[in-house]
């Protein structure tokens, strides 16, 4: 389970990185303003939304970095890893948004 934690807290912070590095004057955020053109169905999993985007990220890290059990056993933690990477990525964007509002 501590390993599952490590690799939510890992996704959390890969998912707020790739939409920090897309805004605009940001180190990708030429491709931002691609993604941004793209239809808003498209747009927000890959770097517009941060909860949207753990459809994604959280399913491609999941199946790529989680080798832990039975194909039918993480077929089965699959959709909970999400709805969980969902709620932390939430909570973390919240947080930001507090400590940013304190800064200014």
């Amino acid at each position: 389970m501590g390993e599952l934690l490590k690799l939510l807290l890992f996704n959390v912070f890969a998912i707020v990185g790739v939409h920090f590095v897309t805004r605009e004057d940001q180190l990708l955020g030429k491709l931002g303003d691609q993604i941004r053109k793209l239809p808003e169905m498209v747009a927000k999993p890959i770097s517009e939304c941060p909860p949207c985007q753990s459809s994604v990220w959280g399913t491609l890290i999941f199946w790529t970095m989680w080798h832990e059990g039975s194909f039918k056993s993480r077929l089965f933690l699959w959709p909970l890893y999400l709805l969980a990477l969902c709620g932390q990525v939430r909570l973390t964007n919240l947080i930001l948004k507090v400590v940013k509002k304190e800064a200014e």
